[in-house]
Order: structure tokens, then C-alpha cells, then sequence
């Protein structure tokens, strides 16, 4: 756990990290990359991790008309793909004529796209926005890496975040032996 930890303190410059406290218990890492200011009026996949290691990625798409996409598919070069399942929720808006339309998925939940991602992030991928029209669009080597990029601080926040639990588990059933023990000698 301290070697993990150690870890993050090391890389967690390379990220943004982001929290409200008014309204956020958990705050979220980025890629710098992906920093909204960076990507206004593009259609795109971002990713991000909580303080927890809950990865989720938020398809964006943004374009002159409305498509109502609640699903992507991502293609490698050689055809093979994953496709998220149809999203629970999306959220729609219209800024100054873009429509703009998003929708969240968590890992685990999202039909094996960000791990897909992450084993093919040196190719050309495709993205398809899937809704009521298709909307296709090339992955940049950028938003690539930066799936990457939190994809493994992803898993080493889980990681940290699964020993404290554990040992928090620990401690709890050690005090209850020691208490039992007392009692016993008692």
C-alpha cells in the first residue's frame, strides 16, 4: 500500500484534478489533454477517474443538427469493434445552434470499450456515435493516450482504495479479538 501510494504522490501532477466541495464528495482526475476548456465544439470521447479508481467515459458530440447518439462504437483498423450498450441516461442541450449530446458510461458498463480502447490505442480507430442518425468520426492518438493514462491511474487508485478497505476490515476484526481476549482474562 505504501509503494502504491508512493506511486500516486508521483504521478498525480500529470493529471487535473478536479472537485467542488459545495457539491462533490469524490473529486475526478483528467488528462490534462481533455480539459474542457481544450475541447469545446468537438466531438470526442473523455475519460476520467474518481478519487476511487471509477472509471467512466462521457461520449461528446457536437454538430449542427441532433443526432440523439446513446451508444458508441469504437473500430480498429482490421474491423474488429466494441460498442457500448444503449446509455441510461444522456443529456442534450443546444449552445448558440450546436447541438450538443452526452452520454456517461462507467467501466464494467460500457461493453468492454475503454479496455478495447486501451489494447488498441496505437491504431487508427473509428468512432461511431450511434442514435437516431450515424455519426462517424476518427479517435485522436491524443484522447488514445489519455484513455490510457487513466485507465492505469484508474487501476491504481482502485487498488490503493481496496488495501485501505482491507486493512480498515483488519483493524476492526483485531480490536474485536483483543477486546475478546481481555474479556477472557477477566
Amino acid at each position: 500500500l505504501a509503494e502504491k501510494q508512493a506511486l500516486l504522490a508521483a504521478v498525480s501532477g500529470n493529471y487535473l484534478f478536479e472537485k467542488d466541495t459545495a457539491y462533490q464528495q469524490l473529486g475526478n482526475y483528467i488528462h490534462p489533454s481533455q480539459q474542457l476548456e481544450k475541447n469545446l465544439h468537438r466531438t470526442h470521447l473523455s475519460f476520467r477517474t474518481n478519487e476511487r479508481g471509477e472509471l467512466t467515459m462521457t461520449s461528446i458530440y457536437c454538430g449542427a443538427k441532433a443526432i440523439h447518439h446513446s451508444s458508441v462504437k469504437v473500430i480498429a483498423p482490421d474491423g474488429t469493434y466494441q460498442q457500448t450498450p444503449t446509455a441510461g441516461e444522456t443529456y442534450e442541450s443546444t449552445v448558440l445552434g450546436e447541438q450538443i449530446e452526452k452520454s456517461d458510461f462507467r467501466l464494467g458498463e460500457d461493453g468492454g470499450v475503454m479496455e478495447f480502447i486501451y489494447r488498441h490505442a496505437t491504431e487508427k480507430l473509428k468512432l461511431e456515435f450511434q442514435g437516431d442518425r450515424t455519426y462517424t468520426t476518427q479517435m485522436t492518438p491524443a484522447d488514445c493516450q489519455a484513455l490510457v493514462a487513466v485507465y492505469d491511474l484508474a487501476h491504481l487508485l482502485d487498488f490503493i482504495h481496496e488495501m485501505q478497505n482491507e486493512r480498515e476490515a483488519s483493524t476492526v476484526k483485531i480490536r474485536f479479538i483483543e477486546k475478546q481476549l481481555a474479556e477472557e482474562k477477566k
